[in-house]
């Protein structure tokens, strides 16, 4: 099918991952709330209709996952795990609310914010990562294949990006 006498992959600057086979290209993201609606027809023909039913904020405030260590995705009993993120700000510089807290405080997990010091956080340069530091600490006693799952929140007035966590226990580190 061709519309305005181009194809779709000419009319919407489609790009064909090689290796993969999926499809993408560039979408200029609106500065209200939106939904996200996708159709086409499969390679077979087939039609097809994808909804993605949250309604999706845009944020000035990208929060990004740099390193988890010692294991992405465990803690071990009675150790630590230390997560750096990087936070970015978009459009103006901007002081941030930080906030880390996990679901499991009334059961000795403890989660803090090692670096900055202050839980406010002022981003000066627009585009540069700014990075911040957390620690969780697991209890002596918990039970092997439990999950403690950390939030973590960066707010600048109406503006915030938040991070989450699952991180299951185990005896050793995999």
């Amino acid at each position: 099918m061709t519309l305005t006498g181009k194809s779709y992959e000419q009319q919407y600057k489609l790009l064909k991952d090689s290796d993969t086979g999926h499809w993408r290209t560039r979408l200029v993201v609106p500065s209200v709330n939106f939904r996200v609606a996708v159709r086409g027809r499969t390679v077979e023909g087939n039609v097809f209709l994808r909804l993605l039913n949250n309604q999706i904020r845009p944020t000035t405030t990208c929060l990004t996952t740099e390193r988890i260590r010692p294991s992405p995705m465990t803690i071990k009993v009675g150790g630590q795990a230390s997560i750096v993120m990087s936070l970015k700000a978009k459009d103006q510089p901007k002081q941030y609310n930080l906030y880390c807290i996990n679901d499991r405080r009334h059961d000795g997990f403890i989660t803090s914010i090692s670096r900055p010091s202050s839980r406010f956080y002022n981003v000066m340069e627009v585009n540069r990562y700014y990075y911040i530091y957390i620690t969780v600490k697991a209890p002596p006693l918990v039970g092997v294949g439990e999950v403690v799952n950390v939030k973590c929140y960066a707010r600048s007035g109406s503006d915030k990006a938040f991070k989450s966590y699952a991180l299951m226990v185990t005896n050793v580190y995999s």
